[in-house]
């Protein structure tokens, strides 16, 4: 859908609001455009790095403690989404 990575990122950034625009809107006025701006596998990076999880290890036994077996699964279902 996009032509490059520049626009792509352009794309997410014009979503961003709050807290997460005032993150990057200094890097994007800067006349010295950062790495980032035109490859968005390093924007997601630094997306999560500065909004990532917050306690990853919370995060973590929340989803083990919501992970349920129900009557109408397979067992290899329930094994393949605790594996993942």
């Amino acid at each position: 859908m996009f032509e490059d990575d520049t626009k792509k990122v352009n794309y997410v950034l014009s979503y961003l609001k709050g807290t997460a625009l005032d993150c990057f809107e200094s890097d994007i006025l800067d006349p010295i455009k950062p790495q980032w701006l035109s490859d968005f596998d390093l924007f997601i990076e630094e997306l999560e790095a500065n909004f990532g999880t917050y306690d990853p290890v919370r995060e973590a036994e929340a989803k083990l403690e919501g992970l349920r077996m129900h009557e109408s699964h397979q067992a290899m279902k329930y094994f393949i989404k605790f594996s993942s």
